[in-house]
């Protein structure tokens, strides 16, 4: 039989060390001894930091793609050769601010042709009622010289019926007839006066009428001249620009797209188990890693009152604050939404929390020993976690509890308290 080469030989010794070692002594040493290093009976060496008191938050975080609350394509009302461009691609426009400018001439003449025809049908309805007022002025005047007639009739008719006066005939019958003559002339002619200002009334209010409708003509002319200026519909970017000078466009043809970059949102789709978590006002922090030491402070604008029932998510959509600008519509986001808040909470470091199976546990120092308590979780964050069960039998506000030398740590333990 071949012996073993003596490189061998003095692997499998030194692998047999490393184990003994490991194990805490020889082969057969005493289990649950002191630990490897420790002389029996030592006290285990741990660092502390205090319990504390103070605000923490509970909050549900996510991935957005940031959205304008604000943008659309900006297509042209006329068409017609494109003459000017008055923005660019990234351009801050204002509400009503001119992007560009389509050829007008024909629009202009039809506007300043719709303007003349207005001031005269003005023109006409002035002189429509200046012809009412003289016509009511004969009218007038017809019906004071009829009335003067009667009288005349009727005074020249007593004076020839002496039984009526008692008094010799004075008039002969030639001038009652005269008179009475006079008499239907007049209100002949009053009748007539009153159907003049009859006539006058319906002039003027066709007159009236007229000045409506050339109003009209001349609104439409001035707006078909507006509409050859394609405008901004709200404040904001001018996003896109899809139009060059000496193009010709129609009312088919996208000119631009716009965005209002100050009113930023995100829109959410959540799983509906966190629907009594949200509501309207909720506050927000969002950052990307386009904009790094960055935040944006936002609110929930609206939550979703229905549930999908093919992916079971509701939509909760968040405005956010673009600030001084930086953030982007199109930008990916990380948003933080705060769903409550505790005041007065008592926190233990995250370092010092240990979890047997899902139970979360802290070892508090008290008199030299270690002593373990299950803890209740409450809301945490990077670096503390609220704990709900305070008092005697949990986590005491004054107590100290270990955050380094707590894994081998058992109930009762004696330990030494490391500063630093």
């Amino acid at each position: 039989m071949r012996s073993a080469p003596p490189l061998l030989l003095v692997l499998l010794a030194a692998c047999a060390a490393a184990c003994e070692m490991k194990s805490g002594g020889p082969p057969g040493a005493e289990a649950g001894g002191a630990a490897a290093g420790k002389p029996a009976g030592a006290s285990a060496r741990v660092r502390v930091a205090p319990v504390s008191r103070g605000e923490i938050a509970a909050f549900l975080e996510t991935t957005a793609t940031v959205e304008s609350e604000a943008m659309v394509d900006i297509y042209p009302k006329a068409g017609g050769v494109l003459r000017s461009l008055e923005a660019e691609e990234g351009t801050a426009v204002a509400a009503g601010a001119v992007l560009a400018r389509i050829e007008d001439e024909d629009a202009t003449l039809n506007e300043r042709n719709a303007r003349v025809a207005h001031d005269e049908a003005v023109h006409r309805q002035a002189h429509a009622a200046l012809a009412l007022e003289e016509a009511g002025k004969k009218a007038e005047q017809a019906r004071i010289a009829a009335e003067q007639a009667k009288r005349d009739w009727d005074r020249t008719r007593a004076m020839a019926s002496p039984e009526e006066t008692g008094r010799p005939v004075v008039v002969a019958p030639k001038e009652v007839e005269a008179a009475k003559l006079a008499w239907e002339r007049a209100e002949g002619e009053r009748a007539l006066a009153d159907f003049g200002v009859k006539k006058a009334g319906l002039d003027q209010a066709s007159a009236k009428v007229a000045v409506e409708k050339a109003q009209i003509a001349w609104d439409l002319a001035k707006r078909r001249l507006a509409d050859t200026r394609i405008v901004a519909p709200f404040p904001g970017v001018v996003a896109d620009r899809r139009v060059k000078v000496g193009e010709t466009v129609s009312s088919a043809t996208r000119a631009f797209s716009i965005v209002d970059a100050a009113r930023l949102r995100v829109t959410l789709p959540r799983p509906q188990r966190e629907l009594p978590l949200v509501r309207e006002g909720l506050t927000l922090v969002a950052w990307s890693e386009a904009l790094p030491g960055r935040e944006f402070a936002g609110r929930v604008l609206r939550v979703s009152p229905t549930v999908d029932p093919a992916t079971g998510n509701f939509r909760l959509t968040a405005e956010i604050d673009a600030g001084d600008g930086g953030l982007r519509p199109g930008m990916l986001v990380r948003v933080k939404i705060t769903t409550d808040k505790r005041a007065d909470a008592v926190l233990v470091p995250k370092k010092a929390v240990l979890y047997e199976g899902a139970q979360p546990v802290v070892f508090a120092v008290r008199d030299g020993k270690a002593v373990r308590i299950p803890v209740e979780e409450g809301y945490s964050d990077l670096e503390r976690m609220e704990v709900r069960n305070v008092g005697e039998d949990g986590v005491r506000p004054d107590d100290r509890v270990v955050v380094a030398g707590g894994a081998d740590l058992r109930d009762g333990a004696s330990v030494l308290v490391v500063e630093g």
